[in-house]
């Protein structure tokens, strides 16, 4: 190993014990508190409880104090008092928190979350908050009404409504959730920002929505695609 190699390989590690430093010291701060303070731009602050079985969102959330700064930046420059809006995947709540705080009590949140454990941090959360505006609801959303089958890996939450080729499904677990339609349960609301992160489902959600569609809204989807 020449000595470029090794300095690239000695800031890597440098980098790798500082990121491990800094989770070690929040989650003793998390576990002293029962909950971590979200610190973005313009002085906006908000707590989370987290879901520590998810090394993805939620331990993502414990090491920095915030999620996705290009799409939270995004949604805060976009989104203003007295506005209508849905996050589609809301998992324990960093954007419904966030987008509640943005819209005030003029405001409303719809949020979807199908996956039982983060829903009910996501419940948690709302509550600690104080919030009044949001409303949650523990179902898909869709491009049918009823029933649908969810699925849901053991080494963490995020689950999604369909199944993938390749993936161990031993160590994954499937039971049967509602699914509804956004034009069902928002019934004519007119929706000013949409955030969807389904895992893929991305499209489904849109289906759903024809009638919404038919107002401008803003739109911040993550994109699966395969």
């Amino acid at each position: 190993m020449g000595l470029p190699e090794r300095l690239v390989w000695k800031y890597r590690r440098l980098t790798h014990l500082a990121s491990d430093y800094r989770a070690g010291l929040s989650l003793r701060e998390y576990y002293r508190d029962g909950y971590r303070v979200m610190r973005g731009p313009n002085d906006i602050e908000f707590k989370l409880r987290l879901n520590l079985r998810d090394r993805s969102i939620s331990g993502t959330l414990l090491r920095d104090s915030w999620w996705d700064q290009v799409s939270s930046n995004f949604i805060i420059s976009h989104t203003q008092r007295g506005m209508t809006v849905v996050d589609v995947g809301a998992n324990v709540g960093f954007f419904t928190v966030l987008m509640a705080k943005l819209v005030g009590e003029a405001g409303s949140v719809h949020a979807f979350e199908p996956e039982i454990t983060n829903f009910s941090v996501l419940e948690e959360n709302v509550r600690l908050n104080e919030l009044r505006n949001v409303q949650l609801h523990n179902v898909v959303a869709g491009k049918h009404d009823g029933r649908t089958s969810f699925y849901t890996p053991l080494e963490h939450t995020n689950g999604r409504a369909y199944k993938s080729d390749g993936e161990d499904w031993r160590n994954i677990i499937e039971r049967q959730v509602a699914i509804n339609r956004l034009d069902t349960i928002l019934d004519g609301k007119k929706i000013d920002v949409l955030k969807v992160d389904t895992e893929g489902m991305d499209l489904d959600v849109l289906e759903g929505m024809e009638g919404a569609m038919q107002n401008k809204m803003i739109l911040v989807i993550e994109v699966w695609p395969s």
